[in-house]
């Protein structure tokens, strides 16, 4: 069977910051890693944009495979706030920092404001 290699990014919501917390945002990176760890797919990165990662699918274009992606990801931490969508250049930044960050923020607010 021919396979492509189709890179996935799981994109964050834009107010994704504001009703993730940091244990959730560590749930989602760790679900990506072990997903790697196990053989689920081939690469993966953090992108200022999300968690990228490969699959070689059986399919050949972005919206065949676009339904097997998002079942493989039911059981994603943070399914509820994020898109997914099937791209072929990612910008290579590390997302979930960024995210943790932000989040960090909005408790220094929240705990100044709260004082």
């Amino acid at each position: 069977m021919t396979t492509n290699p189709f890179f996935v990014l799981v994109r964050p919501a834009a107010d994704e910051a504001d009703r993730t917390t940091l244990e959730q945002a560590d749930a989602g990176y760790e679900y990506l890693v072990r997903g790697r760890d196990a053989g689920r797919w081939k690469l993966i990165c953090f992108a200022a944009t999300g968690g990228v990662f490969r699959l070689d699918l059986p399919y050949a274009t972005e919206a065949e495979a676009l339904p097997h992606i998002e079942a493989m990801l039911a059981d994603y931490p943070l399914r509820g706030t994020i898109t997914i969508t099937v791209d072929r250049e990612v910008p290579l930044e590390d997302g979930f920092s960024t995210l943790k960050a932000k989040i960090r923020a909005r408790l220094l607010a929240e705990a100044a404001a709260a004082q």
